[in-house]
């Protein structure tokens, strides 16, 4: 039976919006006129002025859906709308610029009503241009518009005046996953360091994991923060129970001093700026003290016979006409000359040397030996020596405290900031200042907020590209399609992918999306009804569309792109801000990225099933010179899965197929971006039944000849093959008789590697 003659319609729905107002007006224009309810129930009125429609093509890109620029020409002569009126009338008090427009077609049988289902999109964007020449209304549509907004904050001089030099100007990163960035001071007297951006205020961050500062010799030490800033970091003896005297002489002026030191090796790593000591009367009687004891702080190792040299730290405690009762025990407070930054399990030295005085101090040693030796930890320094002959077993009584750090985030800040403190100083003394302190820090990327939209749980990380898209989708979610692709169970359960990263400077939400996509093996589609679908690479499907040969014209084939093959990559990966040893620096990396990935034929059993046949053809074809960065990966499956695209997608030379078809058969308007087609034409290579000579008998199968060659019958060689639609384009001169067709760009699916 024949399927009868098809009624094709096209219309344009667009949105005029009041200059004064802001009221909207929606207006239908078509190839032909009709009324309300008539081409299915409740359909609008449709003014039949539509001329041509041009260029609304969709096409896929590297990872982002490639803009695109469509045309409606609508009749502008006297008397096209209403009476005596034509359409740019409108717009002395309504505008079209960037206002909504809807292109759709509409398929029904003559002389029938059709059905809301028979309504199919062919494109939605917004109008960027007018143009009225020669009685003809033109517009020019942009495609569906992806967010843009710059969730990065910058350090603003005028809102951080107190903010650290070089500061000023600097961009707060946007986080995702883990990883490890510079702190900014952008408050030298509230002592607060920045270290990321918000995402609008809504989304913050998880927070800081760990916090790194530099030591004396300026490599970065992971420290523990004070859990109050009266906490004991560090101590020597904890009592004067069961304790002895050491007798710290204090020399009158122009006297060699005497000095004490004691080693000490902490168990964590820590910032401190001040401590605290006790003193005794050792002679039995009352004395008053005119002197300074010196504090002085050392790192490295020593003999019985040398202190270490490098010093990292000093303080002074002043006794100004200081009573003692006989025997008495004083303690005195002190603030060190600059933060000191002590590392676990490294070994350090406390000296105290007293001036300017007549008399001897004790400082009290809980469990002296009263046979020195050199393997003990303490040392003494008698007048002028210059070594440290005397040693003992036991610690003074003497303590450290340090800077507590606190995170805090605020709602409505735009960043989010640690706080440093410290013990309050004692009367005359001076603490050192926090604002020169360099931090960098771990930090747990953006999480979902107590709403729950972008993954379904609160405080949940937003650390995957099926997440991080509807964050940027976030204000109106209807415009990402998730499902036809199952994004969300191929990016987390089937073929599951983090992102661990960073962004540098100012960044735009559409480019940060552009870049995790990519490094995850994504793709953003467009469709037609203005929506974009997440498609994941990994992603697999039976469903195939079949083209009817007699439909198909072949308008070009291109075999080609070799600059496209790719059967060997490196790829760099887990970036860092900590400066890494020279041991872990990768060959030809760049020195901030810890790992380096290398896949090739002949890497490794599976690399070289997949490229083996790709190097065999065309040799060696890097995926780049040098190195591929991917500052959004970390975890090593993260970086071996992206790899594997390249080698699967990419090894064989690629096959491109622009077919046409006409527009309502078969429905194949309603064909969208990744579908994958199932055809054959005579157009397409066809190895099976080829010879050289022109004259060559006729195709043999299994020895004999193919018998329906023989029946004078006209016979065609075809192979059949899957493709991917990867561009779709329409554009029609609505005045012509000829029927409208659709143009599909297709990829041949050849590469038996690649998954599909």
């Amino acid at each position: 039976m024949v399927e009868p003659k098809v009624h094709g319609i096209f219309y344009a729905k667009l949105v005029f919006k009041n200059l004064s107002t802001f009221a909207t007006e929606t207006l239908y224009f078509g190839n032909e006129n009709f009324e309300a309810n008539e081409l299915y129930s409740s359909s609008p009125r449709i003014i039949g002025s539509l001329r041509t429609l041009s260029g609304f093509s969709l096409a896929v890109g590297e990872t982002m859906p490639t803009a695109a620029i469509g045309g409606i020409t609508i009749d502008d002569t006297r008397g096209s709308y209403g009476r005596d009126g034509k359409i740019s009338d409108l717009l002395e008090r309504s505008t079209l610029i960037m206002q909504s427009c809807e292109v759709y077609s509409f398929k029904k049988q003559p002389s029938a009503v059709g059905v809301v289902g028979d309504e199919k999109f062919i494109f939605k964007g917004e109008v960027q241009s007018v143009n009225i020449k020669e009685n003809l209304l033109s517009l020019k549509v942009k495609s569906a518009i992806i967010p843009a907004e710059y969730p990065t904050t910058i350090i603003d001089l005028a809102v951080y005046p107190n903010s650290a030099s070089g500061a000023a100007g600097r961009y707060l990163p946007a986080i995702f996953g883990n990883c490890n960035v510079p702190a900014v001071m952008i408050d030298t007297v509230a002592k607060k360091w920045a270290y990321a951006s918000t995402y609008a205020g809504d989304y913050t961050v998880g927070g800081v994991t760990q916090y790194y500062t530099t030591d004396i010799n300026s490599a970065y030490v992971a420290i523990s923060s004070a859990a109050t800033t009266s906490t004991i970091l560090i101590q020597g003896a904890t009592s004067e129970v069961g304790a002895s005297l050491l007798v710290m002489p204090i020399p009158a002026d122009n006297i060699p001093d005497s000095s004490l030191m004691e080693q000490f090796t902490p168990s964590s790593s820590r910032i401190v700026t001040t401590g605290n000591v006790y003193l005794q009367e050792p002679i039995g009687g009352a004395q008053t003290y005119n002197c300074k004891v010196n504090i002085s702080i050392y790192s490295g190792t020593t003999t019985y016979i040398s202190k270490p040299d490098k010093i990292i730290g000093k303080a002074t405690i002043k006794l100004t006409a200081d009573a003692y009762a006989a025997n008495q025990e004083k303690n005195y407070d002190f603030s060190f000359d600059k933060p000191i930054v002590f590392e676990s399990g490294k070994q350090y030295f406390i000296v105290f040397n007293a001036v300017q005085d007549a008399g001897a101090l004790a400082l009290r040693i809980l469990g002296v030996s009263a046979n020195f030796t050199p393997s003990n930890n303490l040392f003494a320094k008698l007048g002028d020596a210059e070594d440290w002959p005397l040693g003992g077993n036991g610690s003074f009584r003497w303590a450290f405290y340090g800077v507590k750090l606190t995170d805090g985030f605020v709602a409505n800040d735009s960043f989010a900031y640690f706080t440093a403190t410290q013990r309050a100083a004692a009367s005359g003394q001076d603490n050192p200042e926090l604002s020169g302190i360099n931090f960098i820090v771990d930090v747990d990327g953006f999480k979902d907020n107590g709403e729950s939209v972008i993954t379904g749980s609160a405080s949940s990380p937003i650390d995957d590209a099926y997440d991080i898209a509807r964050l940027v989708f976030r204000n109106d979610l209807t415009r990402l399609d998730v499902a036809t692709f199952s994004a969300s169970t191929n990016i987390k359960t089937t073929l599951p992918r983090t992102i661990d990263g960073f962004t540098k400077g100012r960044n735009r939400s559409d480019n940060i999306l552009a870049t995790v996509l990519r490094q995850a093996a994504c793709k953003l589609v467009p469709r037609t009804n203005g929506k974009f679908a997440l498609y994941p690479y990994g992603f697999t499907t039976i469903t195939r569309r079949y083209l009817n040969e007699r439909d198909v014209i072949i308008n070009s084939i291109d075999i080609g792109g070799v600059e496209n093959i790719v059967n060997e990559v490196s790829l760099v990966y887990a970036e860092t801000s900590l400066p890494l040893k020279i041991e872990d620096l990768q060959t030809g990396a760049p020195r901030n990225f810890a790992k380096n990935l290398i896949k090739n034929n002949g890497s490794d059993t599976e690399s070289t099933a997949w490229t083996a046949e790709s190097f065999a053809l065309y040799g060696d074809r890097p995926q780049s010179d040098g190195f591929t960065v991917c500052d959004f990966l970390k975890e090593d499956n993260d970086a071996a899965f992206l790899a594997k695209y390249y080698l699967t997608a990419f090894s064989k030379v690629s096959c491109m197929v622009e077919v046409e078809l006409p527009f309502f058969e078969s429905d194949y308007r309603e064909i969208e971006l990744m579908e994958i087609i199932h055809f054959s034409h005579p157009d397409l290579p066809a190895h099976f039944g080829t010879q050289p000579d022109s004259l060559a008998q006729l195709p043999v199968y299994s020895g004999a000849t193919v018998e329906t060659a023989n029946t004078g019958e006209m016979f065609r060689r075809a192979n059949s093959y899957d493709a991917r639609v990867v561009g779709r384009n329409i554009g029609f001169n609505l005045t012509s008789s000829e029927p409208a067709t659709i143009t599909l760009d297709l990829k041949l699916l050849w590469n038996t590697k690649e998954v599909y």
